[in-house]
């Protein structure tokens, strides 16, 4: 527990920890001999106090007050809670939609799996697949010699087949995601979504 230092009833210095408040009272008297373990009650007389928690309440906004003083000579935390003005709501919605839009880039980034092997879905490994499946077919290629997954592992003798489907698969997962993203938004926008956390992205 933190410790205030009371003088004349107003806090003049607090976050104390108790043993850098016990160092203060003892540099009061330093020629006066004084148990190792400074009684509460030796503290309070030199005028430093701890201070209680008292639990968070719920709310848009929640600020620490200044503690208070209780009839029982004890020092407490108070709390301040408000409501979001509309310009905060406003601001907290504009948060949300941006925070959406990455946890969809981030699930597209997973891909997807054909034949036991991950495609990312990420904008760059769209790019690179479609780039190597166009320079295939004008190939007459019908395989890879050696092909590196999104998991950093080679397969030999890989098939253009594969690759085309999991391009086909990216495409399609993506088009969901976005369409669930959108959904979400809306939620957002009505203020029935105030956290993505717990959000699924199962598509």
């Amino acid at each position: 527990m933190p410790y205030l230092k009371i003088v004349s009833g107003k806090i003049v210095e607090d976050g104390l920890t108790r043993s850098r408040a016990c160092r203060q009272v003892r540099s009061l008297k330093p020629n006066v001999s004084q148990p190792r373990i400074l009684l509460e009650e030796t503290l309070n007389d030199a005028g430093f106090f701890e201070l209680y928690d008292t639990p968070k309440p719920d709310g848009d906004v929640v600020t620490q007050g200044e503690p208070e003083l209780q009839d029982d000579g004890s020092w407490h935390q108070t709390w301040h809670v408000r409501d979001f003005s509309e310009d905060e709501r406003i601001e907290q919605r504009h948060a949300l939609l941006a925070l959406l839009e990455e946890a969809r880039k981030n699930a597209e980034a997973q891909g997807v799996v054909i034949n036991g092997i991950r495609y990312s879905g990420d904008p760059s490994n769209r790019a690179a697949l479609l780039e190597v499946v166009q320079f295939a077919r004008e190939a007459g290629q019908k395989e890879f010699q050696s092909w590196k997954d999104s998991d950093g592992r080679f397969h030999p003798n890989h098939r253009l087949e594969d690759v085309e489907q999991a391009l086909h698969a990216i495409a399609l997962r993506r088009g969901k995601l976005i369409a669930l993203e959108g959904a979400y938004q809306a939620q957002v926008r009505n203020g029935e979504i105030e956290a993505i956390d717990s959000l699924s992205w199962e598509v």
